[in-house]
């Protein structure tokens, strides 16, 4: 729910303000496939203007209803393993977007650097009798 609140805030900063220069038609598919579908479907035939999916599977099945409305996504770790885009650099279709991918090389190095650090400051304290 927060990147739809910061969507929506971040479009009313900007002068989009919901029921006066803009319409949003918020719908949650309460993780249930069909309804992912249906609603879909109808913002297809409703030649909704920008579609934000939060998730891959609210992502995947928009862009399978559609190759013409723009579709902007979040909360997707991988849009090329999502088969979303075909590249990130180049998504060449009608999708874009946020990814939560964490960066894994850096994650490793600071890992690394932990471990050196504990490593190095290790006190070892005698027992007393």
């Amino acid at each position: 729910m927060l990147a739809n609140k910061g969507f929506v805030q971040a479009l009313a900063d900007n002068g989009y303000k919901d029921g006066d220069t803009v319409i949003i038609d918020q719908q949650n598919a309460q993780a249930d496939q069909s309804n992912l579908n249906s609603i879909s479907q109808r913002f297809v035939s409703d030649k909704e203007d920008l579609v934000l999916a939060i998730a891959t599977p609210a992502a995947q099945t928009m862009a399978n209803n559609s190759k013409d409305i723009p579709i902007l996504g979040t909360a997707i770790t991988d849009y090329v393993s999502a088969k979303l885009v075909e590249s990130n650099e180049h998504p060449g279709h009608n999708v874009t977007g946020t990814s939560d991918m964490a960066p894994t090389e850096k994650q490793i190095d600071l890992i690394t650097q932990i471990l050196q650090m504990l490593r190095e400051s290790v006190l070892f304290i005698p027992l007393l009798k």
